[in-house]
């Protein structure tokens, strides 16, 4: 769910901004949509570093997360100086991407990378098709907080990105949930 989170944020930040720290801090609505979508790449990240495990494949791993760290570390060092915080932006986005776009690189976890790209493909068009009435709406915040999430779960739906079996597991979750 991160995907429309993504999206939601980059359009409303300053919304966002505005209603939990004032106007005087609006020049931080383009960082706030730059690390909201770097956390694409880390929850990507999360997801192959679990495949790897899976895959018995883990010592690869460190590989990854080197490559991200070395970047991370020289984009801040020569974006820092120059453009602040939102150096700081850039370098994370990019860097955070690094590990997952890099298993396309790399033979033993092509496969894996290409898959996990793949499946984000169904959540990603029905971010788009969210985003889409977020613009047509964008004047009236609230209904759009509260039509949006669920135009994205049924578009997701509808195009077969949740499964019978996902419904049946969230349900059980949710009475799980209420039988606490």
């Amino acid at each position: 769910f991160i995907i429309p989170v993504a999206s939601y944020i980059s359009i409303f930040s300053d919304n966002i901004v505005t209603f939990f720290y004032g106007r005087g801090f609006l020049s931080s609505c383009l960082t706030l949509s730059m690390l909201i979508w770097a956390e694409v790449f880390v929850f990507l990240g999360v997801v192959n570093s679990s495949i790897l495990i899976a895959a018995h494949k883990q010592k690869i791993d460190p590989i990854f997360t080197g490559a991200s760290a070395f970047i991370n570390i020289i984009l801040n060092l020569i974006l820092i100086p120059q453009y602040g915080i939102v150096g700081a932006a850039v370098a994370s986005l990019i860097s955070y991407s690094v590990g997952p776009i890099m298993g396309y690189f790399i033979p033993a976890t092509q496969v894996y990378s290409y898959r996990m790209f793949y499946y984000s493909l169904r959540p990603f068009l029905a971010s788009l098709s969210m985003v889409c009435f977020i613009f047509l709406t964008r004047e009236y915040f609230l209904i759009s907080i509260i039509v949006s999430p669920l135009i994205y779960l049924l578009v997701l739906y509808y195009i077969k990105g949740i499964s019978q079996d996902d419904i049946r597991v969230a349900k059980s979750i949710a009475s799980s949930q209420t039988a606490m």
